[in-house]
């Protein structure tokens, strides 16, 4: 057999040729898919981040975030499973998730998927759904909507150019209306029940110790429960276990120090992480960028 010949890329693929004499066989190879996020701080009105972003094998661990998650798909599929359930993401869907709202990600076929992101705080949500500032509730953390899922498409690129604030803020307000009023539904508090006393007093623990090491022995004393009861009642009432419920705060708290200009070495040493590689790990595990790319976006 003769040496196989390679030809250039081109539109993203390349001609690979393979002379097993004549005639002449060819083939097309795909080259590995990259994966790539942006984020970017959107100043009109009340600050808040977008995200633009491909993943091909990234898996979202268990997370939550302190606004609501409103984006859509622009290619591939993925899944989310969030309160008992898994809702498959495709083009032309809507991603709706509240805030505090435990859910996961990750993709369905070997193409990964793209999305566009925003993450909305609450005040600018409830301006969006009523006038006397009762928060939308999503039954579902998708839905198909093709008109409104390129709308709002055509609003995450406005708000990622250095366009006219007024502008931006109006297209904004009147996209997330009507997301509202199509999709949104009045339904009891999303507050989760109040947390037995054990169980807040291990929550209160995490949030004031993330910066120390923390073991199980250490939060079965502040519940006064048994290490296996409290892993079941933590996870039944939070929707994590202990461990990750601590690695969601420092992942937050680390977010906070590098939204403030803090380097990244004093953030992993200053949230309770073994080094920089771990904070940079568990960080793209929850916010799907490095803490570098995260920093810059604030600079």
């Amino acid at each position: 057999m003769r040496p196989v010949r390679r030809g250039v890329e081109q539109n993203c693929f390349r001609i690979v040729r393979i002379l097993y004499g004549t005639p002449l066989a060819a083939r097309t190879v795909m080259p590995p898919l990259e994966e790539c996020a942006n984020v970017t701080v959107v100043h009109s009105g009340s600050p808040f981040e977008i995200l633009r972003g491909r993943y091909v094998r990234r898996r979202f661990a268990p997370h939550a975030h302190d606004t609501y998650a409103i984006g859509t798909m622009v290619s591939g599929t993925a899944t989310c499973k969030s309160r008992g359930a898994a809702t498959t993401h495709a083009p032309g869907d809507l991603i709706t998730i509240e805030p505090d709202q435990i859910h996961t990600g990750e993709p369905l076929s070997a193409d990964g998927w793209s999305y566009r992101m925003l993450y909305i705080p609450r005040e600018v949500m409830a301006r969006s759904w009523s006038s006397d500032g009762q928060l939308p509730r999503f039954a579902r953390t998708g839905t198909t909507d093709p008109e409104l899922s390129a709308r709002l498409a055509r609003v995450h690129a406005l708000l990622e150019r250095n366009a006219d604030p007024l502008h931006q803020e109006t297209a904004l307000l009147g996209t997330l209306r009507t997301i509202c009023e199509r999709h949104a539904q009045h339904l009891p508090s999303s507050a989760p029940r109040p947390s037995p006393a054990p169980l807040q007093r291990v929550r209160d623990y995490l949030d004031a110790h993330f910066d120390e090491p923390v073991s199980l022995a250490d939060l079965a004393r502040v519940a006064q429960l048994s290490a296996f009861h409290l892993i079941r009642q933590f996870r039944r009432y939070h929707g994590v276990p202990p461990h990750r419920y601590l690695e969601l705060v420092r992942v937050r708290r680390a977010k906070l120090m590098l939204q403030q200009g803090a380097r990244i070495c004093d953030v992993a040493y200053a949230t309770g992480f073994s080094d920089q590689s771990h904070l940079t790990r568990q960080f793209k595990r929850v916010c799907g960028v490095t803490p570098g790319s995260y920093a810059q976006s604030y600079r």
